[in-house]
């Protein structure tokens, strides 16, 4: 059953991967080819998931009930083997959902093409429809790129979805740029989150009179749009909130190290609740009930004597795994 949230008058539904289901997702590589300042992963390395981790754990996922497989990133298409992953992923029967900064929009068109009916959707990152504003963000040519990518997603017939990372520099541009990117590119779903903070971008993520009157034009604009799917994981929805890895088994994410995490919003590597290749993918999945039941009560104590009263917040959220015990 779907589960919806009334937050301050909008409705905001529990982050699930585009509506394609439980889903596996798959940090594939450490590598990119862009130096984002949004970025919560840091910096870029030389480290791919190995595909010996991979070999199984596809037809496990499908036994565990998972529909789709995220490959993200980095870049995903940077691992070596991505080709043959997403022949595997789709030969066990999974949904693909490929994240991407858009850069390398021919090779992906290329290596999805025998399995275009089995892709779920294609989500391209924008940040602006100001190239100067969004190539400040990401870099110098990036703009053009992403606009090309998801053009030309489009029109190669993929589900579309634009990821936009909400900052100090983008966020009283919000209407024009969902005016932009439902004019111009047409896509199924425009996701809009918030900066997930780390030491290298905080500041860049909007203090409490900013995320106010984002909120306000959020409302406003969702009222409107009908494809807008905002996403609380960020501390810019200031209200109780329980995301979909609290509620349900909605998610199982694979960090490039062979590292299951709670989250793969967690900023930095995620938090760590086993490692492929030592521990049974169903003790691992039992150790993530149990890190959703503590962090629940956890969260709710918090929410009802803390001063400070923002819990919905991927910081806030890693911070106290770190120190709970399950």
């Amino acid at each position: 059953m779907r589960l919806l949230r009334a937050v301050k008058g909008l409705v905001v539904s529990p982050r699930k991967i585009g509506g394609v289901g439980p889903a596996l997702v798959l940090m594939l590589t450490r590598r990119c080819n862009l130096k984002c300042r949004t970025c919560l992963r840091g910096a870029a390395a030389d480290e791919d998931l190995a595909p010996e981790l991979i070999d199984g754990l596809f037809s496990q996922a499908v036994k565990m009930g998972f529909r789709a497989v995220c490959l993200t990133g980095g870049e995903p298409i940077l691992h070596p083997d991505f080709e043959r992953i997403v022949g595997k992923a789709a030969a066990a029967g999974l949904r693909l959902v490929v994240v991407t900064n858009g850069q390398r929009y021919e090779d992906y068109l290329e290596v999805l093409e025998p399995v275009r009916r089995k892709v779920a959707f294609v989500a391209v990152s924008l940040d602006s429809h100001r190239r100067e504003v969004n190539d400040a963000i990401r870099g110098k040519g990036v703009f053009d790129r992403a606009v090309a990518a998801a053009r030309a997603f489009r029109l190669s017939g993929y589900p579309l979805k634009i990821s936009h990372v909400v900052t100090r520099e983008n966020f009283r541009g919000l209407r024009s740029f969902v005016e932009f990117v439902r004019r111009s590119l047409k896509p199924n779903n425009i996701n809009i989150v918030g900066v997930i903070v780390t030491k290298e971008n905080s500041g860049l993520a909007l203090d409490a009179a900013e995320k106010e009157e984002f909120f306000a034009e959020l409302k406003a604009l969702s009222a409107e749009h009908g494809n807008l799917a905002p996403t609380a994981s960020s501390g810019y929805i200031r209200e109780l909130m329980f995301c979909s890895n609290f509620n349900s088994f909605n998610e199982l994410s694979v960090n490039p190290s062979g590292e299951v995490i709670f989250c793969c919003d967690n900023p930095g590597g995620g938090v760590v609740l086993g490692r492929l290749g030592e521990q049974k993918l169903e003790d691992i999945a039992a150790r993530l009930f149990r890190a959703q039941a503590a962090l629940k009560g956890a969260l709710v104590r918090d929410r009802l004597n803390s001063a400070e009263g923002c819990t919905s917040d991927c910081n806030y959220c890693g911070k106290l795994l770190r120190d709970l015990e399950y």
